[in-house]
């Protein structure tokens, strides 16, 4: 349901008279919008977010006019009311995938509007490029008047976030520039009130910080784009519903009610953190002022926490406070997961391997490994399950008293592998043969499995290293000739077996 996430997004109003952006592709003549529709929070739709490219905003901002900027008067409209600054602005629609879309409308809200959001509707006016349909659309309505001091003008903001329409009355958001469901397009001073013309559709986005996202009804908890790792970041996106539908945390003082929607946190050191998730009012009457009432503002947020580099956990929990006199911390209520809090781990952050090295050959008849010669001569050792093993180890990692089996892997290159001496070395995996056993100390076992492998390739010389990685391979220590991974030579040079294929 897009609705529910419309009414609890951001928002404001506010503009200058100087340096705000046009939208320099508008196409078309420009001509007053449409009186706007009050979207009612309480409708009920069947909405989609788009992050595949199929709806996207090209471009919006005001159009300049006589050395300043276009308003209502000058594009024909509100004849009899006052002169307010116009925003145009330009989507694009990919016709091939769509072929049943009804309408294509903005939602948009300013300070005017006082949190309600309106719909407008967006007029197809050509063809674009790559068959795109573009459309365009005009807001006229609820923006700041040219007659407004600079102060006023400078404190502008416009949120708008595009949509489109099918025929079974599906709604679709574009998501694409503004890529976060509980996103929109916002209009500010800092970017001149505009979104300036751009034909690519998403932009290079920074890497996905973790989600700890917490629902309604459903009431589960989940986290998105884990795991929490120390020293990142977290994004904490509550559902204040949680609250506000289930415990009596509002406020009132006559025709409104309200509360506040907090989230606490701490972490190793206990020291409590807090945000607010969300602001939230309700009016009756004439506390509407003109309105349709009940009236809503909501404001909702999603924290993003920074995450110590020493932390190991983070604990949340929240709790509301009724508004005006009611706000009392006796008068507070909680989401605490029934009193034990909500706990996440982190871990310790990628890093390069510390140490690796050891190299030995292990006979599983004697059960017992001995030093490795290089080079391997194999000749006449067959049917003893012979494999070659290398060690490693991580700070924080391996030497934990109960470390993760998965925490590292390790893979041979070899040219073995294909059975040609001299060839193209290939990659398989290495076996993690023990964690804390035996003689190997803080260090974890790898082993390659020689023998069958050797068994059944003709004779020759053959070549082999190790790779090993705590990151899943994005970041690879190599083990070569060298003794160990502190010998510059390791990352260049190979080990080699010499088989004489002797059966």
């Amino acid at each position: 349901m897009r609705l529910a996430v419309v009414a609890l997004l951001f928002t404001s109003l506010a503009l200058s008279c100087e340096a705000s952006s046009p939208a320099s592709d508008t196409t078309g003549t420009l001509s007053s919008a449409l009186e706007p529709v009050y979207v009612d929070g309480a409708a009920s739709y069947t909405d989609l977010p788009d992050g595949d490219c199929r709806i996207v905003l090209r471009s919006v901002g005001r159009i300049p006019y006589q050395g300043g900027y276009t308003t209502s008067c000058e594009a024909g409209g509100t004849p009899n009311g006052p002169c307010v600054y116009v925003w145009t602005g330009v989507v694009d629609v990919d016709a091939a995938r769509f072929d049943d879309v009804a309408k294509v409308e903005v939602l948009f809200r300013t300070l005017t509007t006082q949190g309600a959001w309106y719909s407008i509707p967006a007029t197809e006016v050509e063809a674009s490029a790559d068959g795109f349909r573009r459309f365009q659309f005009t807001i006229d309505h609820y923006t700041p008047g040219a007659g407004m001091s600079f102060t006023s003008l400078n404190r502008t903001e416009i949120d708008l976030i595009p949509y489109l329409v099918l025929g079974d009355g599906t709604r679709v958001f574009d998501h694409n520039r503004v890529a976060h469901p509980l996103a929109n397009y916002e209009l500010r001073l800092s970017n001149g009130w505009s979104v300036q013309p751009d034909d690519s559709c998403q932009p290079e986005l920074p890497p996905a910080v973790p989600e700890y996202v917490l629902s309604y009804p459903d009431f589960t908890e989940s986290l998105n784009d884990g795991p929490l790792v120390a020293g990142g970041q977290l994004r904490v996106s509550y559902d204040p519903l949680r609250l506000r539908a289930t415990q009596g945390c509002m406020g009132s003082q006559g025709p409104v009610s309200a509360t506040t929607v907090v989230a606490d946190w701490r972490f190793d050191d206990g020291v409590v953190h807090s945000a607010t998730v969300q602001t939230y009012t309700e009016s009756y009457g004439y506390a509407c002022q003109g309105q349709p009432t009940p009236c809503v503002k909501a404001d909702t947020f999603a924290p993003v926490l920074d995450l110590p580099a020493s932390a190991t956990r983070v604990e949340l929990w929240f709790h509301c406070v009724p508004g005006f006199s009611a706000g009392a911390p006796s008068n507070w209520m909680y989401d605490s997961d029934f009193g034990a809090n909500y706990v996440l781990p982190i871990t310790a952050p990628a890093s390069a391997i510390d140490w690796a090295g050891g190299w030995e050959l292990y006979n599983a008849r004697a059960g017992e490994p001995r030093v490795l010669p290089e080079p391997f001569a194999w000749s006449e050792l067959t049917n003893m399950g012979l494999g070659v093993q290398a060690r490693v180890y991580v700070q924080g990692v391996t030497d934990q008293a109960t470390p993760p089996a998965d925490a590292l892997q390790g893979w041979v290159l070899s040219d073995l592998h294909e059975c040609t001496p001299g060839g193209t070395p290939t990659r398989q995996p290495l076996e993690l043969a023990a964690i804390h056993t035996g003689p190997y100390g803080a260090d974890h076992l790898f082993r390659w499995n020689v023998e069958s492998t050797l068994g059944r390739c003709p004779a020759g010389d053959y070549r082999y290293r190790f790779e090993f990685s705590r990151d899943g391979g994005e970041t690879v220590t190599l083990l070569g000739n060298a003794g160990d991974t502190t010998d510059p030579s390791a990352a260049t040079t190979w080990r080699s077996i010499h088989s004489t294929k002797p059966y």
